[in-house]
């Protein structure tokens, strides 16, 4: 008994930071507590978009991590989606409008698949057709979208608000909006890590030098001289 104590009182926990990657420009995202880091591998983990980034004005965001490996005692964490707050959203909806929600599954480029929750608001209200018709427009271009691109610049696109800039464009050439929004969206099942390798720029060939032609020993009517070979120095 006395010598169980003695280990369980040795294996005190520590404090280790949460990076993450470039996304967020390897933001530290908090620490936690553990007996090893190794154990913390798996664990998801939710922390509000203001703290990441800084901007307040993204206090209504919570973004998903999952804790994905721990080389060297360095817990990393893989950005896996975010979540706007209910009552952000709700805060957007104004009276005689109409509001389009979507629920579906893409296919990125690079493999993943995305549980995405879009969101349309138009400026005034209009038809059944209408609305079937945005929201099949809606799904049609995000999934396009989605298939040229990996999953860290297809978040990247969505937390900038870039993509729903796009998309309200192409929408309101159907009928006015007022606004595109994501009102989440998640990785489905493990994240796929694909590594894409530039491709390798191939080495100029050399130009080299051309030999001066050699003098003809025969005689020839009128003989003229040879031109001098051109030699590429680099200087202009």
């Amino acid at each position: 008994m006395v010598v169980a104590k003695k280990q369980k009182a040795k294996q005190k926990k520590r404090w280790y930071p949460i990076t993450t990657g470039p996304i967020f420009k390897n933001a530290t995202l908090g620490e936690t507590s553990a007996i090893v880091p190794e154990v913390l591998v798996g664990r998801m983990m939710k922390v509000n978009m203001a703290n990441v980034t800084g901007d307040v004005r993204e206090q209504s965001t919570t973004l998903q991590f999952k804790i994905a490996s721990a080389t060297e005692g360095k817990p990393f964490a893989e950005f896996y989606g975010a979540k706007k707050a209910d009552a952000a959203v709700k805060r957007m909806v104004r009276r005689n409008l109409n509001r389009i929600d979507s629920s579906f599954t893409l296919e990125l480029g690079d493999g993943n698949k995305v549980r995405i929750k879009p969101m349309v608001l138009t400026t005034g209200r209009t038809s059944s057709s209408v609305l079937t018709v945005l929201k099949n427009t809606l799904e049609r271009k995000l999934r396009a979208e989605a298939k040229k691109n990996k999953f860290d610049d297809f978040a990247q696109q969505i937390l900038s608000r870039k993509l729903q800039s796009i998309m309200k464009s192409q929408l309101k050439k159907i009928y006015p909006i007022r606004a595109v929004e994501i009102r989440s969206f998640k990785i489905v099942g493990e994240k796929a890590i694909v590594s894409f390798k530039p491709e390798e720029a191939k080495p100029e060939a050399k130009a080299e030098a051309k030999p001066a032609p050699k003098e003809k020993t025969e005689k020839v009517e009128a003989p003229k001289e040879a031109p001098a070979p051109k030699v590429e120095t680099g200087e202009e």
